[in-house]
C-alpha cells in the first residue's frame, strides 16, 4: 500500500507497482489465402508451424500460404491467418459481362429533283454528279449515227423524246459506270444514293446546265456514320 512521509522540507511518495499494465503484445504479420483445411474468414493467430498445420493443414502445391508460414515463423513469434476459400465450385461460363450503350448503324445519303421542261431532250445538254471531288459529266447527245465514246469522266447517252426517255438514258448510264451513285427515276423524278453509308456521301453534289452555264440542283444529305456501342463498364466473376 502506497504512503506518504512528510518531513519538514522533505515530501516523498511511494508508487505501488503491484499491478503493472499488460504491454502490447506482438502483432506480427496477416497472411491471406487458400489452405488445406481451417475456419474460412476468422482472423486466426498461430505462433508455431505445427499449430499451423494442426489448425489449416501441411503445405499443399495449390496454395503458398503453408509456405509462407512456415519461412516467417522461423523468424517471428506469431502470425495472423486468413483462410479464404478457394475455386472449387466455381465455373467460367459466360465470360466477363461488357456493359454498353447501344450503337446505331451507318446510312447512306441520297436526294431527288424534278427534272423540268424539255432538259434532256436537248442535244449537249449536261447532267454533272461530283462525288470524292470528282466531275462525272453525262452529256445529252442525238443518237443518230451512234453515241461517241465514253472517257471516264465524260460519258455519253441519247436524249430522249420525252422527260421520262431520257430519264431512262439517264439512270441507265449511271448505274452502268458506277460512279459510287446509285440511281433510280419516275416520269419526271430521278432519285440518287450514295453507294456507300456514312457522311461522306453528304458531300454528293448535282449540276445540270448545257455549255458554260449550269446551276447547283442538289446535295445528297442523310449520311450517318455507324457508330459503335460504348463500353462504360466491364463485369467479371470472382472466380475462374
Amino acid at each position: 500500500m502506497a504512503e506518504k512521509i512528510i518531513s519538514p522540507g522533505v515530501f516523498t511518495q511511494e508508487n505501488d507497482l503491484s499491478f503493472l499494465p499488460q504491454g502490447i503484445s506482438e502483432i506480427g504479420a496477416a497472411i491471406v489465402g487458400p489452405t488445406v483445411k481451417g475456419p474460412a474468414f476468422v482472423p486466426t493467430i498461430v505462433e508455431s508451424y505445427n499449430e499451423f498445420v494442426q489448425k489449416f493443414g501441411p503445405l499443399s502445391e495449390k496454395t503458398y500460404v503453408p509456405y509462407t508460414v512456415q519461412e516467417y515463423i522461423q523468424n517471428s513469434g506469431r502470425v495472423t491467418i486468413v483462410r479464404v476459400l478457394g475455386s472449387s465450385g466455381y465455373q467460367l461460363k459466360d465470360g466477363p459481362l461488357l456493359i454498353q450503350l447501344s450503337g446505331s448503324a451507318a446510312l447512306k445519303a441520297s436526294g431527288s429533283l424534278v427534272i423540268a421542261g424539255t432538259f434532256g431532250q436537248t442535244v449537249d445538254d449536261e447532267f454533272q454528279v461530283t462525288v470524292s471531288s470528282t466531275e462525272y459529266r453525262f452529256i445529252a447527245t442525238d443518237p443518230v449515227g451512234g453515241l461517241p465514246v465514253d472517257n471516264s469522266p465524260v460519258f455519253f447517252l441519247a436524249t430522249g423524246s420525252n422527260t421520262a426517255g431520257y430519264l431512262d438514258n439517264l439512270v441507265t448510264k449511271i448505274n452502268e459506270v458506277s460512279i459510287g451513285v446509285a440511281a433510280a427515276d419516275g416520269t419526271t423524278e430521278l432519285a440518287l444514293t450514295a453507294s456507300d453509308s456514312g457522311t461522306s456521301g453528304n458531300s454528293i453534289t448535282v449540276d445540270t446546265g448545257s455549255g458554260t452555264g449550269f446551276s447547283d440542283v442538289l446535295t445528297l444529305e442523310g449520311g450517318v456514320d455507324a457508330s459503335g456501342g460504348e463500353v462504360i463498364n466491364v463485369l467479371h466473376p470472382t472466380y475462374i
